[in-house]
Parts: C-alpha cells; sequence; structure tokens
C-alpha cells in the first residue's frame, strides 16, 4: 500500500505491524501534516464485528485526552473496503528498538532513565484507567519513546489492544475496568 492514497494522506511506509492491522507513515500533502495510519488487515476486512471493534478503537482512544496517549482524528475506508485510522504521528522509536540497540552495545537503560520512563507510563495508563479503559496489550513493541524528549507513548495504545464498552459498570468478567474491556473478553 505503499504510495497509494487515502483520503488526503499518502502512504509513505510501514512503520508497525501487528496482529489486527499495518501502521504506515502518511503525509497529508495540502497542509503538510504528518500522521499515522492504522489499516485493518484485508483478512478481517469482511469481518463486520471487527471493523466495528476498530471504529470502537479509535472512539475509546479520544475519551483519556492525555499527552501520553496517541490519539485518532480521522477514519475511513480504503477503496477496496478496509477501514483505518488516521492518529497522530509520534517521531522516534518502540521501546523494544531502544532496549535492543542498548543490549547490541552491551549496556542496559539506566536505572533513572527506566524511572522516569515508568512513570510517564504508569502517568498514561493512570488516565485510561480512569476513564474505565484497559490497554490489554502493554508490552515493548507498542510503545513509543518520543524522539525529542525521550518520553514515551503507547503506539497502537487502545486502538491495538482493543476496546469496547460495556453496559456499565465493571467488565462482566471482572477482567476489566470501567466500562471498558478488551474485545476477547466474553461480556
Amino acid at each position: 500500500m505503499v504510495g497509494q492514497r487515502l483520503g488526503n494522506y499518502v502512504l509513505r511506509r510501514v512503520i508497525g505491524q501487528g496482529g489486527m492491522g499495518v501502521v504506515y507513515e502518511a503525509w497529508h500533502e495540502q497542509i503538510g501534516r504528518r500522521a499515522a495510519i492504522k489499516v485493518l488487515r484485508p483478512s478481517y476486512a469482511t469481518d463486520g464485528e471487527l471493523a466495528r471493534r476498530f471504529l470502537t478503537e479509535a472512539r475509546a482512544v479520544n475519551i483519556i485526552e492525555h499527552p501520553g496517549v496517541v490519539g485518532a482524528f480521522d477514519f475511513g475506508h480504503t477503496p477496496e473496503g478496509f477501514a483505518y485510522i488516521v492518529m497522530d504521528f509520534v517521531a522516534g522509536s518502540t521501546l523494544r528498538q531502544r532496549l535492543d540497540q542498548l543490549a547490541a552495545l552491551g549496556g542496559r537503560m539506566s536505572r533513572a532513565r527506566a524511572l522516569r520512563l515508568g512513570r510517564q507510563l504508569a502517568a498514561a495508563l493512570a488516565a485510561a484507567h480512569a476513564k474505565g479503559i484497559v490497554h490489554r496489550d502493554l508490552k515493548p513493541e507498542t510503545v513509543r519513546c518520543h524522539a525529542p524528549a525521550g518520553q514515551i507513548r503507547p503506539q497502537r495504545d487502545l486502538r491495538g489492544a482493543g476496546c469496547r464498552r460495556t453496559p456499565s459498570g465493571p467488565a462482566p468478567t471482572g477482567r476489566g475496568l470501567g466500562r471498558w474491556q478488551a474485545p476477547g473478553d466474553p461480556g
């Protein structure tokens, strides 16, 4: 899909892949804005329930409103009918890439830096939990380290992990928080 146009955006390169989708760096040529676009995999495009969950994930993440959580600001479908979400682009690398780079050099993250990153991640998760949203797929591969400030942001945040609204109160299984839970949870 690299080089293809989605709405007002041109897909430049693949920046991530997960079970449900592929994330591209994209460019809005008219206003000069960089974005990340997650496209639902073709194998899921015909599953109406998964497509609905994909949209629900985009809605859920925007409830959080925290600087450590990537926001979504558009949603659409490719000409082939695959759903996509347009998100803020976060420059930098994943936490996994940073850790691997340090290990390749025979080093490791300093305690001070690990604590700083841990506090930032905890604050983002606390903001999500305060809104009743659970991430469900938190790991070094799903956290981006913002290049300029060295701050972290959940990369796939809630979109990649999947969230859905439950009628009210805690998730029936007791595994979710508040009114949101992952799509794989019975509810």
